[in-house]
């Protein structure tokens, strides 16, 4: 304790890993201390958080939603549907227990994902304990809850006088974040209309990103030869600079194009996903009705039942068609059926009987 420094850098990073270091119960006795080292009008009194209710880590875990599931869905019409009160782990100055109440349309910024880079303009809206604040996805963790970050969570819910989420509702959100939107989201026609435009919209955008890539190159190259060229040290310090500038426009024009490529891929698999359900629906109507055919056939797979005229002997000689105002049949023609699963020469069935 005497060699340890007092202030300065090497004392922050001191009093970090001795922070690391300590287990939950001594970082809880800690926050006693600081609480009880407060003036009197700010302390809270530990007895208050001894009947909170509390949720262990295991019942949080089976409702967080991580950064990278928001990523897949942040592009598709259900996202805001999804995403409604689901629980993550955000990263401010510590780690905290958020609820997303809302999503809503911000200013666009970028997210990491493993194939590059998508842009976005969802913004979060997460509370904690009744404290609401707008944030990107980007702060979203995809690391799990620690107890302590559980148990402070339900410390300052109580503390708010706000109700845990019972068994019910995270039921219902653990169903709703295990489910498959992607193949179970039925698209309408206006969304789908919608990602049409968007997809020709980003088709327009990505000819005119390959043409103004295209002229970037070329200056790109002419500055590189001028840079070459020049032999005072003062100018061919501005050439140097004046390609660098190009270098980078051309990089940012490579990663505009392959963001909207991304994009325009997520909107043709929506399509996609809507025809092959429809597709599914179809066959699944067509195959029930030929089960249902199937099963009448097999009911009495002999019997072919067929119907015709027998003549009586007076119209034996008589083959031409009935005269107009006759009957079709004469008074002794009987229609008759013949089920040829009754014997071996078959039953004729007189319709009279």
């Amino acid at each position: 304790w005497w060699g340890r420094p007092r202030r300065g850098e090497r004392a922050r990073e001191w009093e970090e890993r001795e922070e690391r270091e300590r287990s939950p119960e001594e970082r809880e006795e800690r926050e006693t201390r600081k609480e009880v080292a407060k003036p009197r009008h700010k302390q809270v009194a530990q007895d208050v958080y001894r009947n909170a209710p509390m949720l262990s880590v295991g019942e949080m875990e089976k409702v967080r939603v991580k950064r990278d599931t928001l990523i897949q869905y942040v592009n598709q019409p259900f996202f805001n549907q999804f995403a409604l009160d689901m629980f993550v782990r955000v990263i401010l100055k510590k780690p905290m227990v958020c609820q997303i109440m809302g999503v809503r349309d911000g200013d666009p910024y970028e997210l990491d994902t493993t194939n590059g880079k998508i842009k976005t303009t969802k913004m979060l809206n997460c509370m904690h304990a009744g404290q609401k604040k707008e944030l990107p996805i980007s702060l979203v963790s995809n690391k799990p809850y620690e107890a302590d970050e559980v148990s402070y969570w339900c410390k300052n819910m109580y503390r708010e006088d706000r109700s845990l989420p019972d068994s019910e509702d995270l039921l219902d959100y653990e169903e709703r974040r295990n489910r498959n939107w992607l193949q179970s989201f039925v698209y309408d026609d206006s969304q789908v209309d919608e990602m049409i435009k968007e997809s020709q919209s980003s088709k327009k955008r990505s000819v005119n990103v390959a043409l103004s890539k295209m002229h970037l190159q070329e200056e790109r190259d002419l500055a590189w030869e001028e840079y070459r060229s020049i032999e005072d040290d003062e100018e061919k310090n501005s050439a140097y600079e004046r390609w660098e500038k190009l270098r980078e426009q051309v990089q940012e024009m490579e990663d505009l194009e392959e963001s909207e490529k991304r994009a325009l891929m997520q909107i043709q698999q929506a399509g996609l996903s809507k025809i092959n359900t429809r597709a599914r629906g179809v066959n699944r109507s067509v195959n029930k009705q030929i089960d249902i055919r199937k099963n009448e056939l097999s009911s009495r797979p002999y019997v072919r039942t067929t119907y015709w005229t027998m003549p009586t002997n007076a119209d034996d000689d008589q083959v031409d068609s009935p005269r107009a105002g006759e009957a079709p049949l004469s008074a002794g023609n009987k229609a008759l059926s013949v089920d040829t699963g009754g014997g071996k020469g078959g039953t004729f069935l007189d319709d009279d009987n």
